[in-house]
């Protein structure tokens, strides 16, 4: 047997252990860890994956399990997670070195909070003070830890940290939409699903180990961050309430017609104005000559009083008014009905006869 088929054969059968060790340790990940076909490839630093093979370099293989098995444990499943979060199909447009370091993050974080035999290894200090602020973040997913990394010129050494295994057979942007892409995604979000509730029927849903990735597998993977874009458009703290600068000048004539001269102006519908005046803004502005608005500047220069003001308003709304009665007149054919507002029914019915003795006529 030559050297390099004993090297392909060894690695195999190790790989072969590593998957029998964590299913063992973790028989809900059954399904997951069947999926991907060994292939070798000695161009890969140590393993890699596009959804469909699990690439890897037999000397590195074999060298990695005499130094440190658990260390090749984790890369295994470590790039299953990638697979079960769909992180290989997510990037969109996004920039690719922050987004493969932003994945690997995420997958080490899960791994490192299952606390299991098979994965588990001692923490540095740089890993848990990345733990401790991701945590921090308005929910934990690659997308939110993406935007993160955005804001740090510390992402060389992040990758030096956590990167295991090679990200440059992942598809690129203009290979996502294929159809063979497209459906490798949904063959391992089926697999997600069964992992779900594998773990489910192992009774180990409390499992705290397990808390992330369980919910990381629930949710609902998307190439867009929604929670950023909602963000866009709410307020700290937003609570619904009346607006209390906004006035009506519609709801203030009809009023007006109907209580006469009983003042309805109140000081919160000459808030507006005043903020506008006091900003700077000149009566002159096309955007003052509004009824309602250019009468104030004389209330707010102290050459008149506030009732003159109303009554200047008053009137040029009664004028307004007329104005637009006598172009309705000239311009259509109008019939102006007389709101009987103690008997508005009688006024609908009215209408409603009109409308028919007319159609009835055509």
């Amino acid at each position: 047997m030559r050297q390099r088929d004993w090297e392909k054969e060894k690695a195999i059968h190790i790989l072969e252990l590593v998957r029998s060790e964590l299913y063992m340790d973790m028989p809900h990940f059954l399904t997951a860890l069947n999926t991907l076909m060994f292939k070798e490839d000695e161009c890969v630093s140590v393993c890699a994956t596009n959804g469909i093979y699990f690439y890897y370099n037999p000397l590195k293989v074999i060298e990695l399990f005499q130094k440190n098995s658990i260390f090749l444990n984790r890369a295994y499943l470590h790039s299953i997670l990638h697979c079960l979060y769909s992180h290989i199909w997510l990037r969109k447009n996004r920039i690719e070195f922050i987004w493969n370091v932003a994945c690997d993050i995420i997958v080490e974080y899960t791994l490192d909070s299952m606390h299991k035999k098979s994965v588990s290894r001692i923490l540095s200090y740089a890993r848990k003070d990345v733990y401790h602020q991701i945590e921090k973040l308005d929910g934990l997913s690659c997308i939110t830890v993406y935007e993160w990394l955005c804001t740090r010129d510390d992402i060389q050494n992040l990758y030096y940290e956590f990167v295991v295994d090679d990200h440059a057979s992942w598809p690129k942007e203009k290979d996502e939409k294929t159809p063979q892409s497209s459906s490798v995604q949904k063959k391992w979000q089926s697999v997600a699903k069964q992992t779900v509730f594998d773990h489910k029927q192992k009774g180990k849903e409390n499992d705290d180990g397990d808390a992330f990735l369980v919910s990381r597998l629930q949710a609902k993977k998307s190439k867009y961050s929604f929670s950023q874009f909602l963000k866009r458009f709410s307020i700290m703290k937003e609570e619904m309430q009346i607006n209390e600068d906004e006035f009506d000048l519609s709801y203030y004539t009809y009023g007006m017609s109907i209580y006469k001269n009983m003042p309805l102006i109140e000081p919160l519908e000459t808030k507006e104005v005043k903020k506008i005046y006091d900003s700077g803004l000149s009566r002159n502005a096309q955007s003052m000559k509004a009824i309602g608005y250019k009468e104030w500047f004389d209330y707010f220069e102290g050459s008149k009083t506030k009732e003159q003001v109303i009554e200047e308003i008053k009137k040029h709304s009664r004028n307004y008014a007329k104005r637009q009665y006598t172009w309705f007149n000239n311009q259509f054919d109008v019939h102006w009905y007389d709101v009987n507002l103690e008997d508005f029914d009688s006024t609908i019915h009215q209408v409603l006869k009109d409308i028919e003795e007319w159609y009835e006529k055509r």
